[in-house]
């Protein structure tokens, strides 16, 4: 039994995220909790489950620790979000059962986190991003099931989860315990909350949506820059759009099999070619640490910005990407999309569209009537880019050390130049018999690319091998090559529409200094207005667009009346836009550093007054020092000095301090601390920093500008419990970065 405890607890791949150990920890429970009441154990094996209560001797983790240094802090466990459920499941089980012997995870806020993710993560109100080994490429998924709802529900009562237990009441109907029809009926009465239907970023998972849209007409994009450990696939920095009820970019999701000799599976579900990210030098994604510049979900236009340069090591210097979802009306919006990649010789922007029939403006060249997308003389499948799995049959090795390209696996490959501007479209076609339905009549995605010395390239391939899946799918790259050192910028402008477009043209715009540092589209609508979108690399440079429009920012967007006057403008992380007359100004991104944190109270003081816009409550600030970066959102501004940040958890890691050992500044946990960056602030037991960690054994501490370590600094807690330590992302003396948005609307 100790064994399938530690099975739950271990943050191995039999973690609670595993289907076994679900029975596991009802094994344990079963002896815990049953008739076994005069089991001498029993009080032990209950402490042992939650606490792990003997520091410095175990060498495993106790839930209560587990939810801090395994889980998140934003509440998402570590792998694919499909996986994922699996945790919520199996310890939802558990908590239910320990509050008979008066153990309620239910109050803990990370638990409460755990359990609401599923409701956060959904997009456009019904789907699930199928990122990693999660769903297909339909991405249909829900929320929280039935039993997992009732067994929160009696012990925290959250508006979601009620409405699912009330939606199912006999799900929760336990022989053994109080009939849950007596229990809802004491509930408030059903909100029926909206699920999936604002935009939202998990932090520390990697995972920005912007939404917008009336309800019958969202759209939404995800970008992820995460850097989760398990059931991943090679995609930093792979998007998804959805709108027109439909996941218009989308992922193949979930291979058809799992085991190492599935050729597929590493060469083409899980590489990168399948992802709507860049393929560099015709290599599979590494990974690496993602970094996020700004997350603005706020307003007409909203943006989404990160970088995950680590994805193809120190060839590639800089791999970052930019969103900004813009709403044109609750029925019509566009997504401006740009792609920056410094390094290698070869850069492939990739795209995978719904099942579609697809076109091209300038016309697409003849389909390859040979080979792949890897060439004419290279069959499908066939290993040509690594000799070990080429020389053998398929299916008769492992894999999982392919590196290469997986353009193998592309097929009916047509070209076309693309020098200044292009269209490529998808438009959704009718489901084959016994295949997933959707709906299609009329509903496309239009991609406006603007670029030069780029060759746009259409592919099919095959998806998993279900009945209910399509027989093809339809893939656009954009293509660069060049000698050593390749820099390119990708824009594109993407256009989801029902039945009318309403998208004109896109045009270049002509920059000023044309640095490779900023990028810009002039996007002519059906109406006669016009929309000039714009990002930078260099917030701090002025920029004209097309010799009238002045911009020095990170972001923004302009969008001009039939007759040439501004309606709505939005300026991120800038101090000016000018056009003419017309000026919107704001103080841009300001620098400061973080005073103190008060980690009970949830409140940040910075060092300088700083925090004087009305628009800054709901942002996302920025924690940068020199050795990772991470954000907090302002969930309110108390004073020019203090703002809130609600219920975010600042904590990734904590558990007993087992020993001190001062002559080399480091203490000894059992516990697990994968999720600690060097830099971030270690606290004691009484919430006070202690130093930042630093390189070694774990965990070692700098103490610069502080005593040399003594045990003394790691006291009992508050009630007289063993010392322990935590670790944040935030701490005093760290730089926080301020974020400025300004928007004008123009009365009608």
């Amino acid at each position: 039994l100790m064994t399938a405890a530690r099975d739950i607890t271990d943050g191995s791949h039999r973690n609670a995220g595993n289907y076994g150990s679900h029975q596991s920890s009802l094994l344990i429970l079963a002896a815990v909790l049953g008739e076994e009441a005069q089991n001498p154990s029993r009080e032990e094996m209950i402490r042992y489950i939650v606490e792990n209560p003997k520091p410095g001797t175990a060498q495993d983790i106790g839930i209560r620790d587990a939810l801090v240094n395994l889980v998140y802090r934003d509440g998402i466990p570590q792998e694919s979000l499909g996986y994922n459920y699996g945790w919520v499941s199996s310890l939802s089980a558990i908590a239910s059962e320990l509050t008979e012997v008066g153990v309620n995870f239910f109050d803990d806020p990370r638990f409460q986190k755990l359990l609401t993710w599923p409701f956060d993560v959904m997009v456009a109100g019904k789907f699930v991003p199928a990122l990693g080994d999660t769903g297909n490429m339909f991405c249909r998924g829900g929320s929280l099931s039935s039993s997992i709802a009732h067994r929160a529900i009696p012990h925290w009562y959250e508006p979601r989860i009620a409405h699912i237990a009330l939606s199912n009441p006999a799900a929760g109907n336990d022989l053994f315990k109080r009939p849950m029809d007596d229990m809802l009926a004491e509930l408030p009465p059903d909100e029926n909350p909206p699920v999936g239907v604002n935009s939202f970023h998990f932090p520390a998972y990697g995972l920005a949506y912007l939404q917008d849209g009336a309800e019958t007409s969202r759209t939404a994009s995800v970008l992820f820059y995460g850097d989760y450990p398990q059931h991943r696939h090679a995609d930093q920095l792979n998007m998804l759009l959805f709108s027109q009820d439909n996941a218009l970019l989308t992922d193949i999701g979930y291979p058809e099999q799992t085991d190492s000799r599935n050729h597929k599976r590493y060469a083409f579900f899980g590489n990168t070619i399948a992802h709507n990210t860049v393929v560099v030098d015709a290599r599979k994604q590494g990974r690496g640490p993602g970094k996020l510049y700004a997350y603005q979900p706020v307003g007409f236009a909203q943006v989404a910005d990160a970088s995950c340069n680590g994805a193809y090591g120190e060839n590639v210097s800089l791999y970052r990407r930019a969103n900004m979802l813009v709403e044109l009306s609750p029925t019509q919006s566009y997504l401006f999309d740009v792609f920056y990649v410094r390094g290698g010789s070869q850069h492939d922007y990739v795209a995978l569209g719904a099942p579609s029939e697809t076109s091209c403006t300038p016309p697409l060249g003849p389909v390859q009537k040979e080979g792949t997308l890897a060439g004419e003389d290279v069959p499908y499948q066939h290993f040509y880019d690594d000799e070990r799995y080429a020389a053998k049959p398929l299916g008769s090795m492992s894999y999982g050390g392919y590196r290469g390209s997986g353009f193998q696996y592309l097929f009916n490959v047509r070209r076309a130049p693309l020098d200044g501007k292009a269209i490529f479209e998808w438009r959704l076609k009718e489901p084959g018999q016994d295949q997933t339905s959707y709906a299609w009549k009329g509903i496309g995605l239009r991609a406006h690319l603007v670029g030069r010395d780029e060759e746009i390239i259409a592919a099919d391939s095959k998806p998993q091998k279900y009945k209910y899946m399509p027989q093809t799918i339809q893939f656009m790259l954009r293509r660069r090559k060049a000698g050593e050192d390749l820099a390119s910028n990708f824009v594109t402008v993407y256009e989801p529409y029902k039945a009318n477009t309403f998208i004109d043209q896109v045009l270049p715009v002509v920059l000023e200094p044309d640095d490779g540092k900023a990028v810009a589209a002039r996007i002519e609508l059906t109406g006669g207005s016009v929309h000039y979108v714009f990002h930078s690399l260099a917030p701090d440079e002025r920029y004209t667009l097309d010799g009238k429009i002045e911009i020095s920012g990170q972001a923004a967007c302009l969008g001009l009346d039939a007759d040439g006057k501004p309606e709505k403008v939005m300026l991120l992380n800038g101090t000016e836009l000018r056009m003419g007359e017309f000026a919107l100004v704001s103080p841009g991104l300001q620098k400061t550093r973080i005073a103190s944190v008060d980690y009970e109270k949830g409140i940040v003081e910075i060092a300088d007054p700083l925090l004087t816009h009305p628009a800054l409550a709901g942002q996302t600030v920025i924690v940068a020092p020199d050795t990772f970066a991470d954000s907090m959102t302002v969930a309110k501004v108390i004073d020019p000095t203090h703002f809130s940040i609600g219920d975010e958890d600042l904590r990734v890691a904590g558990g007993p301090v087992n020993e001190v050992l001062a002559e080399i500044s480091r203490i000894v946990t059992s516990v697990a601390t994968p999720h600690i960056e060097t830099g971030m602030t270690v606290l004691n037991s009484l919430l006070q920093p202690q130093g930042r960690c630093a390189a070694g054994d774990r965990l070692t501490i700098d103490r610069t500008g502080l005593q040399p370590l003594k045990a003394d600094h790691f006291p009992k807690g508050p009630d007289g419990s063993h010392p322990r330590f935590w670790v944040v992302m935030a701490g005093p003396g760290d730089e926080l970065l301020i974020p400025s948005v300004v928007e004008f609307v123009r009365r009608k």
